[in-house]
């Protein structure tokens, strides 16, 4: 298996592929790959070979953060694999439909950015809804944006203002001020804002379907 180092810093290098997307989330990505799987009900023996065997069996086998792990593995590649961007996208999608959360956002940034695959906001959009309604702020800030400029979505700066809400609850970077420029943006007072949008006042992920 690469050494931890030499990952995170083939991690960081795949930013550039995602214009001002918090690097924060990529490692994070990193230390799903490496403790997601450290659970009783997986067990791996010592040998680098036989761990990539393994982790693709669990992965034949529908556990999703095999599945998601595998993906990062097709990604970015290892001593004993080649990166492999179509399989990479194959299991980050399988993992997405699995409701793991960190893959959705990751497909959220790949169908934003058209990082890998054909740029498609909508789909972006799904899948970034799909990890708000798991709590993740980074899924938040990023579909609210999509709200706040109608991309991919129907253009709604009140379900914005609740996105927004519910990363800053979250201490998600940028949320309070984002927040700040929208209602400027609306030209209307936090208050006056909160009356027209008072069924997201307190943060509200839109239906996902």
């Amino acid at each position: 298996m690469v050494h931890p180092t030499k990952r995170l810093q083939a991690t960081e290098l795949e930013c550039s592929s995602f214009r001002g997307t918090p690097v924060l989330f990529f490692i994070h990505s990193f230390l799903l790959l490496l403790f997601s799987l450290l659970t009783p009900e997986h067990s791996f023996s010592a040998s680098g070979g036989t761990y990539l065997s393994e982790l693709q069996e669990l992965a034949s086998e529908n556990d999703p953060e095999a599945m998601f792990a595998l993906a990062l593995f097709y990604e970015y590649g290892s001593v004993e694999l080649q990166p492999d961007k179509k399989q990479a996208l194959h299991w980050f999608i399988m993992a997405a439909e699995k409701k793991v959360a960190a893959a959705c956002l990751y497909l959220g940034l790949k169908y934003e950015f058209g990082a890998g695959v054909q740029q498609d906001l909508s789909r972006a959009a799904y899948n970034y809804c799909l990890a708000a309604e798991q709590g993740w702020p980074d899924a938040q800030f990023h579909l609210a944006e999509l709200y706040s400029r109608g991309k991919g979505v129907r253009k709604d700066p009140c379900i914005a203002l609740g996105l927004l809400t519910l990363a800053e609850k979250e201490l998600y970077p940028m949320a309070e001020e984002r927040k700040k420029q929208l209602l400027q943006e609306m030209g209307e007072s936090l208050r006056s804002a909160k009356k027209r949008c008072f069924e997201h006042e307190d943060g509200l992920v839109p239906d996902c379907r």
